[in-house]
């Protein structure tokens, strides 16, 4: 379970807070939960090898 975790926090670092312009706490709020909805809904994860 702990990697599991460590996979998602190194891919929020490196796919969200990378690349986004986080300048206030709202915007960065707004994208994270833009980035668990894309996440949760239509990646591709290696457990269901399936697209939701």
């Amino acid at each position: 379970m702990q990697g599991e975790i460590e996979t998602y926090n190194k891919m929020v670092k490196n796919e969200l807070l990378a690349v986004e312009d986080l300048s206030r706490i709202d915007d960065g709020k707004l994208r994270y939960q833009m980035f668990t909805m894309e996440y949760d809904d239509k990646r591709e994860h290696a457990v269901t090898n399936e697209m939701k």
